[in-house]
């Protein structure tokens, strides 16, 4: 008998287009992609360092110079 999955759990699973009751090879198959995917994304975190885009003391966003080689408009964490 396939497993009654809740709909905010269908939809975390990426299987909207099923009904309730998924069979347990495409839920098994689901819960692996998902817990991958989950992994790939915190792996992701730890090796990008967080930009976010600079700004100046008035806190107005900077502008990048194309005359220099480093990107301005950007700083690091």
């Amino acid at each position: 008998m396939a497993p009654y999955l809740a709909n905010h759990e269908r939809i975390d699973l990426g299987l909207v287009g099923w009904g309730s009751d998924v069979p347990q090879d495409v839920l098994d198959a689901a819960i692996a992609a998902h817990e991958q995917l989950e992994a790939d994304q915190a792996t992701l975190k730890e090796v990008q360092p967080a930009r976010k885009r600079a700004r100046n003391a008035k806190g107005h966003l900077v502008a990048d110079d194309p005359t220099t080689p480093e990107n301005e408009a950007w700083e690091e964490g």
